[in-house]
């Protein structure tokens, strides 16, 4: 009798080990392991965007780092869930980017996606994202991507309209009076909308326009058009470029030609100072990110970039876009309450309110975020800014 009860027991024990596998494998629970929530990152970080991707990616994982190591994760319903990123790249390729928006959703199966940045592979993703109702933040600037009646497109970034008006009604406002400005743009699509830009604010907000010229990428004479410049006697001089700010605006001290430097966020204020130093001060910058920002989120952000000893950028603006996406993802996670019902995530996207680095408010029904404006002026040799003027543009 005794050796029946053992041969049955052997049995029952051998069957219930042969069962957990089984029971494992027909599981209904979320594909995420217990305790951490996956999210997928599609920035191009390769191609001619890479290095505006990388940087917005930077900023994403600055963000997670906060949440993971200060806070303990995301808070979903009471119970903390560690951030971990699947990484893709879609090389600045449209191509790309949807078969990494593909692997993203089918293979990963992540829950919520961030990205891409640059506007002809997001304009290819997003159709892929609104068949499939995938949960999804991004950063290109395209206006088509908030006027095409999208529903799964949450903007993250901005396109000109948005601010032109706050921007160039504090930059002239900045003058006192002095109204003559001089453009001298960029010959590549950047520079000439920019420029266009320029042309309608600069009248509107009672300014007179000198002089309008453009510059190879990459130029570095700029004696000949600042001389013509000195002539002109302009009041302010307007330069939407990438680097060659630096070189123009020493040549312009060397020339004696003396006049307000008006930039856009293109150029970060440090990697100007290396070439003109005290030259500098009194340069005026275009930007959505205000650098001594006074919220709690703003505070924390500046804490995390300096701590990443301040990664220098010609984009001033990227990490704390990036930052932004991210935590926006993390608080629709806490908002729907879930880390896998993307219907509720796709919804909770646009119920978030959060005044972060460069966005403020909420996602509007076009998936378009608040955005503010503000006029930098810098004031020491080193590009350390203060606010001059802002306002916020939201929609």
């Amino acid at each position: 009798m005794a050796r029946k009860l053992k041969t049955t027991l052997l049995l029952v024990t051998i069957a219930a080990l042969f069962a957990v596998p089984f029971l494992s494998s027909c599981s209904t629970g979320p594909a995420t392991p217990a305790g951490a929530v996956k999210i997928g990152i599609a920035y191009s970080t390769g191609g001619p965007g890479g290095k505006l991707g990388g940087e917005l990616l930077d900023g994403a994982r600055l963000a997670r780092d906060y949440y993971n190591k200060e806070l303990g994760g995301i808070n979903v319903a009471g119970r903390k869930y560690t951030i971990e990123f699947i990484e893709l790249n879609s090389n600045s390729n449209p191509q790309e980017g949807v078969s990494v928006i593909k692997r993203l959703m089918e293979v990963e199966k992540v829950p919520f996606i961030i990205g891409d940045c640059l506007s002809n592979v997001v304009l290819a993703q997003a159709p892929v994202i609104e068949e499939a109702k995938w949960p999804w933040i991004m950063n290109a600037a395209n206006p088509a991507l908030t006027t095409s009646g999208y529903k799964y497109v949450n903007r993250c970034n901005f396109h000109d309209n948005l601010t032109k008006d706050d921007f160039w009604k504090g930059a002239m406002a900045t003058l006192k009076g002095k109204n003559k400005v001089a453009i001298l743009a960029i010959a590549n699509d950047f520079g000439k909308s920019k420029q266009a830009t320029a042309k309608e604010m600069v009248p509107k907000y009672g300014g007179t326009i000198v002089l309008e010229d453009n510059f190879a990428p990459g130029a570095s004479d700029f004696y000949p058009i600042l001389t013509k410049l000195k002539g002109l006697g302009p009041d302010a001089v307007y330069m939407p470029n990438y680097g060659e700010v630096a070189t123009a605006a020493k040549q312009a001290k060397e020339v004696g030609l003396n006049v307000t430097w008006f930039i856009d966020d293109t150029v970060a204020p440090p990697e100007i100072a290396k070439n003109l130093g005290d030259a500098m001060i009194g340069m005026r910058i275009l930007s959505t990110r205000n650098p001594v920002a006074t919220t709690d989120d703003g505070k924390v952000y500046n804490r995390y970039i300096t701590q990443a000893k301040g990664p220098e950028s010609i984009y001033v603006a990227s990490y704390g876009l990036g930052w932004d996406a991210a935590i926006r993802a993390f608080k629709s996670f806490e908002k729907a309450g879930t880390v896998d019902d993307r219907v509720k995530l796709a919804a909770a996207i646009r119920e978030v309110v959060w005044d972060g680095a460069d966005t403020i408010g909420k996602f509007d029904a076009s998936g378009q975020i608040g955005i503010a404006a503000y006029v930098l002026e810098v004031t020491d040799g080193k590009g350390t800014c203060k606010v001059v003027a802002a306002k916020g543009a939201l929609v």
